[in-house]
């Protein structure tokens, strides 16, 4: 029989997440937890559970330089802008993936709740994009 190591921190976390994201803007798991707190102290990934109320979002265009993001809609509708395109998610499980670099900015249509993903979770991954920069790159993304 094998000896099991004692972990110097807890291996299980439970609780509710929309109460335990709260000091981290509603991010539940990433390198932001403290790793006190577990297994939600992660580098590998972030996990967001959202609620927003009509209206709610972020003006200002941002990106990470590393991570790729998946956001599902819960209930509601959300809208996501990138510089090719706006995408409503309308419907329980609709969702958008985007890579490294892409710069977006999203609003609560309506009350909605949402379930980020994103990975790998590092810090300073996150940037501002400017207004001039995302206007280049629709330029560039524009069809002929």
């Amino acid at each position: 029989m094998t000896d099991l190591i004692e972990p110097a921190v807890p291996l299980v976390a439970w609780g509710n997440a929309e109460v335990d994201s709260q000091p981290f803007r509603s991010w539940l798991m990433g390198h932001f937890v403290p790793e006190n707190l577990g297994p939600r102290h992660s580098h590998e990934v972030e996990v967001k559970c959202g609620r927003y109320p009509a209206g709610f979002g972020e003006t200002e265009w941002t990106a990470c330089k590393t991570a790729t993001t998946l956001v599902v809609l819960i209930s509601g509708r959300h809208e996501i802008a990138l510089p090719h395109r706006v995408v409503t998610l309308s419907q329980p499980g609709d969702y958008l993936i985007w890579g490294p670099g892409v710069p977006h900015r999203w609003q609560a249509l309506e009350e909605c709740n949402v379930f980020t993903v994103r990975w790998p979770s590092t810090p300073g991954d996150t940037i501002e994009v400017s207004d001039e920069t995302v206007s280049r790159m629709r330029e560039t993304l524009a069809p002929d």
